[in-house]
């Protein structure tokens, strides 16, 4: 956190972290550490992630060049 930033930054935005709840847990009136309350809401959006592969699934492509 204290060298690359703005490349945390970036993974949060890719992981869809809400830009919110990051500048939350690094408040410092947080009511635990930063990087505690970072690795909270990775935590959180991987599982958030894995329930909806879960519970909504995608049908195959017929064909090869559709995506």
């Amino acid at each position: 956190m204290q060298h690359r930033m703005e490349q945390l930054m970036s993974l949060c935005y890719t992981l869809d972290v809400s830009e919110a709840a990051v500048a939350e847990a690094f408040h410092p009136n947080a009511p635990e550490p930063a990087n505690v309350g970072l690795a909270r809401l990775l935590y959180a959006r991987q599982i958030q992630r894995l329930h909806t592969k879960q519970t909504i699934k995608t049908q195959a492509l017929d064909d090869e060049d559709a995506w």
